[in-house]
């Protein structure tokens, strides 16, 4: 089959593209502009890809085109003709199509699904366990999205994303929840809205499947209590894990779901050892607390896919967990869309107790249109109704200049951000950190 993909350089969209040329079928995409951290793999196993948002751009003798949900926003005329030959399919569609006859393990919830997702590959990899992985970043040790199995098997483990029902694709062998919060309230209602998709998915398992759910979570017991499957409590599992790498008490509960999905699979053949030797061992992903530059003053700078209150608090609270004592920790952060920050933002308020100090950047609107006001002033002030420790940053370049002002050796600057503060960042602090 030949498959456009619109949209490549998407971190998902990516890893199918990869698995679709695994598979076999003949690969092409498009994408809105250059983005190394995934492109270059591609091109380098022969994938041409065309840069650019115009309709002209689609190859009319493909197969199926498979687009990013983003590109109804970025190139709507490209994503008409497209879907006006009754030949595309959305990334999750067509993620959800390819995995059909496969033994699905689809990892969900709010918040950890990355992290946990890596760390049950690097479980039942350390096992010998042949399995195709999806994930939503990239694994340490791989350096890709996507890493393929070693052998012919029916297994995938998949990152399952719940934004727009998204995961409803799935009928999963194994699903692991991770945990059930409010977030994506463009799109869902509200918490009941929310738990109500996670309940179906739940009813999507297959008749002689597993779910793997922390049954201690009082949200999670309401959404699964009732379901007709056998359950497979994680919290369980959090007495008996090894010292980790990854700092953070959500790690550790990662890492719990991890283990409990791990012996789910595997069965009689899961060796708890091995386990703990794999997540102990375990680096972490792209863009989670990844430390992209040690400044030669000694200031670590990390950067974090945290987005969502909750997600901020937890790194904060692993930041100042390995932090030596008085040693400054400085939050720079980049809101994700005007929905969430404006229905969270008393939690947002609260979300930054553990920084010294917050330099608060305008708003990454992502799929969504500017909110006149909502400006970085705007956010700290907002932080500052609670935490007190927030000022505002017209840019980057700007919160990397202060934030590193008044630092000194053993101090971090961790970047909150799930928009383009990364890779921004990544520009600039070879520049200018090390003249600081």
């Amino acid at each position: 089959m030949k498959i456009q993909f619109i949209g490549i350089g998407g971190i998902g969209i990516s890893a199918l593209a990869k698995w679709a040329l695994q598979m076999g079928h003949e690969v092409s995409g498009i994408n809105d502009s250059e983005s190394p951290a995934t492109l270059d793999e591609l091109r380098a196993k022969g994938v041409k890809i065309e840069l650019g948002t115009d309709a002209e751009l689609l190859d009319e003798a493909a197969d199926l085109y498979v687009y990013s949900s983003a590109w109804r926003q970025r190139a709507p005329k490209l994503l008409d003709r497209a879907s006006s030959t009754a030949k595309a399919k959305s990334y999750f569609e067509a993620l959800g199509d390819f995995a059909k006859d496969k033994k699905v393990i689809a990892v969900s919830g709010t918040h950890g699904k990355t992290t946990t997702t890596a760390m049950l590959h690097k479980v039942l990899k350390e096992h010998g366990f042949s399995h195709n992985t999806i994930v939503g970043s990239k694994l340490a040790e791989e350096g890709s999205n996507f890493v393929p199995a070693d052998k012919d098997t029916d297994w995938l483990l998949v990152e399952a994303c719940e934004y727009k029902r998204h995961f409803l694709n799935f009928y999963p062998q194994l699903l692991v929840i991770t945990n059930i919060d409010e977030d994506h309230l463009d799109y869902y209602k509200d918490l009941e809205d929310i738990k109500s998709a996670f309940r179906e998915l739940g009813g999507q398992i297959q008749e002689d499947g597993m779910l793997v759910v922390d049954l201690k979570d009082p949200l999670v017991s309401e959404v699964y209590g009732d379901l007709q499957r056998e359950k497979i409590d994680w919290s369980s599992f959090e007495d008996d894990l090894p010292k980790l790498y990854v700092p953070g008490e959500h790690n550790r509960k990662n890492a719990a779901a991890a283990m409990a999905a791990a012996a789910a699979v595997l069965d009689t053949d899961f060796d708890a050892q091995k386990a703990k030797d794999a997540l102990q061992d375990f680096k972490g992903t792209w863009r989670r607390f990844e430390t992209i530059k040690v400044t030669d003053r000694g200031v670590r700078i990390v950067s974090d896919y945290a987005h969502h209150p909750r997600e901020i608090k937890a790194t904060l609270s692993a930041a100042r967990e390995i932090l030596e004592d008085r040693r400054k920790l400085v939050a720079i952060f980049e809101p994700h869309t005007y929905t969430r920050f404006l229905k969270l933002a008393e939690d947002f308020a609260s979300a930054f107790e553990d920084a010294d100090e917050v330099l608060a950047l305008p708003v990454y609107a992502a799929r969504e249109k500017a909110v006149e006001g909502i400006d970085e002033k705007f956010i700290a002030d907002k932080i500052n109704t609670v935490s007190k420790n927030a000022r505002p940053a017209k840019n980057a370049n700007d919160a990397l200049i202060k934030a590193l002002a008044n630092t000194q050796n053993g101090d971090m600057v961790v970047l909150l951000n799930a928009g383009v503060l990364h890779d921004d960042a990544q520009e600039i602090i070879n520049t200018m950190v090390d003249k600081k």
